[in-house]
């Protein structure tokens, strides 16, 4: 007996259902290949030290990639391995720390970054020093994962860059 407005259906339209893809061992040992090949860009001249290690510390910490696309030189402590994530989904920050592989990779790659960008800020800078853009990332994906011959054969959703932080909690479990 009280009137009362019913939302029609398809508002909001429906989203798209997606299913995480969990990268398998040879994926991922071909995906890690692949960017270790990198090769050098008149352009970007860090480009070849950013892709490997940006990508190694999405697979082995689970953090989403505007984490670590926006990861500061003064949130990563290169002695104890932690890493202070700031700008997180619901603004939540949170520690997190890097295993001895992974901190002795962040290391090296500090060193030779710090040669070109001694005063700099972000922790994988751009061209210009400052943060990549946000599709930088997914583009790099999809440039190193696309030809693979592992691609071709995925089922189901391709594969996102996302899906690194499905992997690893997987991986972890």
């Amino acid at each position: 007996g009280i009137p009362a407005y019913i939302i029609p259906g398809g508002i909001p339209s429906r989203q798209i259902h997606y299913e995480a893809h969990i990268f398998t061992e040879r994926e991922l040992i071909a995906f890690f290949n692949s960017i270790d090949q990198c090769p050098r860009s008149p352009f970007s001249p860090l480009r070849c030290y950013v892709i490997p290690v940006v990508f190694r510390l999405l697979f082995t910490s689970g953090v989403r990639s505007s984490e670590a696309r926006l990861l500061k030189v003064e949130d990563v402590d290169l002695d104890t391995g932690k890493i202070f994530i700031r700008k997180t989904k619901g603004w939540e920050a949170r520690i997190i720390y890097a295993s001895s592989d992974l901190l002795n990779l962040l290391q090296r790659y500090d060193a030779i970054v710090d040669q070109v960008y001694p005063e700099r800020e972000a922790f994988f800078p751009n061209q210009e020093g400052t943060y990549y853009n946000k599709s930088t990332i997914d583009c790099w994906f999809h440039e190193f994962w696309d030809p693979l011959p592992e691609a071709s054969v995925t089922k189901g959703n391709h594969p996102r860059v996302h899906d690194f932080r499905h992997t690893y909690c997987v991986y972890r479990l």
